[in-house]
């Protein structure tokens, strides 16, 4: 197998790690990296290195795991720090620096956002290796209204670990946190949005692995996750959990961070 059309292009990658892979509404591809975004021009065939400067300070783009649009003219970007990109293109296509302010909000200090999700309430969640951010947007301002963590003053609202690797947000409006050592956890919204309780389940609930690297919902509203233990399957109906391994035909029993997707066609595709 080879991939004649990027072979050069992609020389510029081939000692970095791929993290995330995100086309956006205008066809281009952005690749999130160990040492740096980069926009790949498909129709030029042209690969180009993301430069951004906030406020005439240059910024370094590393182990950037979120990349997504979240309209016609901003892309998000969230790694060590998180940035909204208005109108990125043409500097980037002109190989100049993205010219912004400051960064989105303060993720804190050694900190790493994992995963990025919307709800239909108009919530922006961002989970991280020290916790959950609840942000929402007012008249242009992203302000976090919860930040939520294992030691969060009420405790229906602590989390089970800190370092949550993925979120889902289901067809029901629940959300559910992947973590990395401390289980499944369910945030239950009340009519307005709010978050009101979160329930984590553990080994002694049925899961076989404390760690949930991915979560994908089917078309009947049942979960899909990968684990370092297989594929777990949880029937929201009486919450039970059944897994699939290597004696199921699974490849392998580990996966990996960031490495799931459901297709346009209802797919699920988990990565090792």
């Amino acid at each position: 197998m080879s991939f004649n059309r990027l072979q050069n292009q992609l020389k510029t990658l081939e000692d970095q790690w791929v993290l995330s892979l995100y086309q956006d509404q205008k066809g281009y591809w952005w690749i999130g990296a160990n040492k740096g975004i980069f926009l790949y021009d498909e129709t030029n065939d042209k690969l180009r290195l993301i430069q951004l400067n906030s406020n005439g300070t240059s910024e370094t783009l590393i182990f950037n795991r979120v990349i997504e649009q979240v309209n016609s003219n901003q892309i998000l970007l969230a790694g060590q720090k998180v940035f909204l990109l208005t109108n990125p293109w043409d500097a980037i296509l002109n190989d100049k620096a993205i010219e912004i302010e400051n960064e989105l909000f303060d993720a804190g200090n050694s900190n790493q956002i994992n995963d990025y999700a919307k709800d239909s309430f108009g919530n922006h969640w961002f989970t991280s290796s020290k916790g959950v951010f609840r942000v929402e947007v007012q008249t242009d301002h992203w302000l976090v209204k919860d930040y939520f963590t294992t030691s969060s003053k009420n405790k229906s609202l602590a989390l089970s670990y800190n370092h949550v690797f993925s979120i889902h947000v289901a067809s029901n409006k629940t959300v559910w946190l992947g973590t990395y050592g401390g289980g499944l956890m369910r945030v239950d919204l009340d009519a307005k949005g709010i978050p009101e309780n979160i329930k984590s389940y553990h080994r002694n609930d049925g899961l076989r692995d404390e760690v949930i690297y991915g979560i994908l919902e089917d078309s009947e509203g049942m979960l899909w996750m990968s684990t370092d233990m297989g594929i777990c399957y949880l029937n929201l109906n009486d919450e039970v959990f059944n897994f699939y391994d290597v004696n199921d035909g699974v490849l392998s029993n580990n996966f990996r961070q960031s490495a799931f997707l459901k297709t346009r066609e209802g797919i699920m595709l988990m990565g090792e």
